[in-house]
């Protein structure tokens, strides 16, 4: 893993972790709760902490191109939530917790 913060933008809404080869993401990224924007696309990663939930001002999130076989229900608590795309995944299903955002 890496530090956030290296990646983070100076008002701490967009974390841009793309391209970077990923295969996992720290449950630590549910800390980032100003986050806004988060970009994941084209790594490597087979899941997603249910930390992400905490992140209740995300707005746009990439996770396109990875390797998800699965989402947390926990997603279901991005109320923020506008821009969402899990295309190029091996996903099997989605929690039902995302239809009601």
């Amino acid at each position: 893993m890496f530090d956030f913060n290296d990646y983070l933008s100076a008002d701490g809404e967009t974390l841009n972790l793309s391209n970077h080869n990923l295969s996992e993401l720290s449950p630590q990224i549910g800390q980032l709760t100003s986050l806004t924007n988060l970009n994941l696309w084209n790594n490597q990663l087979r899941e997603i902490p249910a930390s992400i939930g905490q992140l209740t001002f995300l707005a746009y999130l990439d996770l396109r191109y990875n390797q998800l076989i699965s989402i947390p229900a926990s997603m279901g608590q991005l109320t923020s939530l506008i821009y969402l795309d899990l295309g190029n995944n091996q996903l099997r299903e989605i929690p039902a917790s995302l239809g009601q955002l």
